[in-house]
């Protein structure tokens, strides 16, 4: 995960990161805070499990006051 490239305001502080094989179940897989800036890469590793959907969540921000983002969100399966 890379976070937003826009201003502190912008970016995601705590995520979760959920899957689902179905679009209505989802499960929780990851948990996080990610950091304050536009350039680092988060990597989570998680057990292997089945999932057809990923569903990024941003629970808070830098600033309470804006919105969260993300900049970029790559999934490997082995």
């Amino acid at each position: 995960m890379l976070n937003s490239s826009a201003q502190s305001a912008d970016r995601t502080r705590e995520y979760k990161v959920e899957v689902s094989t179905n679009d209505h179940e989802y499960k929780e897989v990851a948990r996080g805070v990610l950091p304050d800036d536009d350039h680092t890469w988060t990597e989570v590793k998680v057990d292997p499990v089945a999932a057809k959907y990923i569903k990024f969540t941003g629970i808070t921000g830098y600033n309470l006051e804006y919105a969260v983002g993300l900049k970029e969100f790559e999934v490997y399966s082995p």
